[in-house]
């Protein structure tokens, strides 16, 4: 989704039998977070919580960083 000038609050849902993750993304009013953020707690404590993901592991997650920016961010 482009950058809106409106705040969004995006709920995971789940996952595609091939892994890949869906959910559903919900645009508010201009200035209308605080309603958003309401509903986020709605949905938390009336839906069981989802799955904590496991971790990822290290060199599989620095195969995905370019070597410039895992250079500047994470060594120096």
């Amino acid at each position: 989704m482009h950058h809106l000038p409106k705040p969004t609050l995006t709920i995971p849902l789940g996952k595609y039998p091939n892994g890949k993750p869906y959910g559903l993304t919900l645009v508010g009013k201009g200035c209308a977070d605080h309603k958003l953020l309401q509903f986020s707690q709605l949905f938390e404590r009336d839906f069981p919580a989802r799955l904590i993901p496991r971790a990822t592991r290290w060199k599989r997650f620095m195969a995905y960083v370019p070597n410039f920016l895992a250079q500047k961010v994470f060594w120096n």
